[in-house]
């Protein structure tokens, strides 16, 4: 169990809590737990090197990088991360850098996968590859595949996947942090295209709790029908967790109605936001 003073302050989102604090569609948080700095996932752009400088965040100490998934908003920034830390080392599952895309209009591809190909990373981290969960520190898990439990979540109408666009994009490189502490286990995602709920159970079958502390980042309920909306809250509202903090990709309809199921344990995660676990 993490016994040290654990920590998540986010650097990017498409809001800020802060005005002078720069944004874009994108997310990325620094977690400081069990003696390690975890930065997870990078933004878009270098804004997250930016940001952090202008809260006084180092970013030189920090140990492991985590790549939620591959899609440039996520992993953009981590050329320019990866030339301002000492040493790092980079947490992907193996199938980050195939292409990916959106389907737009008339069905039109739009390429939304990893910049360059990680061609551009400087030399200062190393890389792990993780397709099942580690233990990465005394309470911290990156999560692996997350298995598809609750049956109703993964949507892959709108995303392709493979070098011609020609296959369904079922995310399995999708990966979040889990932290253990006195409170639970708190959750951290960056889009959770798995599905919240099935990442949530995810995180309770890798490390073993049950009670659920704080849920933080997207969870990719932008363009939800109002029936899966519905059904994420009653799930959640049987996992019952202490706090949630939606960012990025939520959507302001799923936002407001965890407002209302959650009342004063749902606030929007900004970047420049402090939350202590």
């Amino acid at each position: 169990m993490v016994k040290s003073e654990v920590t998540c302050r986010t650097l990017v989102d498409n809001n800020t809590e802060i005005p002078s604090l720069n944004s874009e569609h994108g997310f990325s948080a620094l977690v400081q737990a069990s003696g390690i700095k975890v930065l997870f996932d990078t933004g878009q752009t270098g804004m997250v090197v930016d940001n952090a400088a202008h809260l006084g965040v180092d970013l030189t100490d920090v140990t492991d990088i985590i790549i939620s998934h591959g899609h440039y908003d996520h992993t953009g920034g981590l050329s320019q991360v990866s030339r301002l830390v000492r040493s790092a080392v980079v947490h992907i599952h193996s199938d980050v850098t195939i292409p990916k895309f959106a389907v737009a209009d008339r069905g039109k591809l739009r390429y939304i996968g990893v910049p360059n190909g990680f061609e551009d990373v400087g030399a200062n981290i190393s890389w792990q590859k993780l397709n099942i969960p580690k233990e990465i520190a005394e309470g911290v898990f990156v999560s692996g595949e997350i298995p598809d439990i609750s049956g109703f979540e993964i949507d892959p109408t709108h995303f392709r996947v493979g070098p011609n666009g020609d296959k369904p994009d079922l995310f399995m490189d999708e990966q979040a942090l889990f932290i253990v502490t006195g409170n639970g286990v708190s959750v951290i995602t960056g889009c959770a295209h798995r599905g919240i709920i099935n990442t949530l159970h995810c995180a309770r079958d890798v490390t073993g709790r049950e009670d659920i502390n704080a849920v933080i980042g997207g969870m990719h309920l932008g363009s939800a029908s109002s029936e899966r909306i519905s059904r994420t809250i009653n799930e959640l509202e049987k996992l019952k967790p202490r706090h949630l903090y939606p960012c990025h990709c939520t959507g302001h309809p799923a936002f407001t109605a965890m407002q209302k199921a959650f009342i004063g344990k749902c606030t929007y995660n900004g970047a420049g936001r402090l939350i202590e676990l």
